[in-house]
């Protein structure tokens, strides 16, 4: 998650530090468009990272003949992995874009990773399920029945994740696209 702070600000803000913005604005891109951009890049760097982990894995079974390759096992490894750092990377995006500004986006970014993502939240008091985001309860993988019932409440709790990080997306670029559309002199 840490790379994906930093990948994201330089995705978001470099642009504006190297006075690139006017000519990224000039184009007819809207700014949603712009911004699930900028959401798909961190996840297909998610994505690169687990295919090399992946292949890291298989790599070490093949070179020390462990057993045949249990496909299923890494699918499910891609999945609990991915699919939560790609809920986050979308939650690290629409946060460092609301606030509008670099450093205060970063922090608040860092903020809500400490208090949902570390104990440092739990700490605190913050111990409700709904409040440790894109995070579900999945016991330790067993070669007897794998994650058992658990899956299906895996994949229902990142249904809801997933549908509230749209949700906010969509109120974020609603919201930010209204404020530019303001902003612009019409002379028609």
């Amino acid at each position: 998650l840490i790379a994906l702070l930093f990948y994201s600000q330089l995705l978001i803000w470099k642009s504006r530090e190297v006075k690139m913005e006017t000519l990224e604005l000039s184009t007819p891109l809207s700014f949603g468009s712009r911004t699930i951009a900028v959401w798909m890049v961190l996840n297909s760097l998610i994505a690169c990272l687990l295919v090399v982990s992946c292949g890291i894995g298989i790599a070490f079974q093949l070179i020390f003949r462990s057993g045949d390759i249990n496909w299923l096992l890494y699918t499910q490894l891609v999945v609990t992995i991915g699919w939560p750092a790609m809920l986050s990377a979308g939650m690290i995006v629409w946060l460092q874009l609301m606030t509008g500004k670099k450093y205060p986006g970063i922090l608040a970014v860092a903020l809500f990773l400490l208090l949902t993502e570390s104990r440092a939240g739990r700490q605190i008091g913050l111990q409700h399920p709904l409040t440790q985001f894109a995070k579900s309860y999945l016991p330790h993988y067993s070669d007897m029945n794998g994650y058992g019932a658990y899956w299906s409440v895996f994949i229902n709790s990142m249904l809801f994740w997933t549908s509230l990080t749209v949700l906010i997306s969509w109120l974020i670029i609603r919201w930010k696209s209204q404020r530019k559309n303001k902003s612009v002199l019409n002379f028609a």
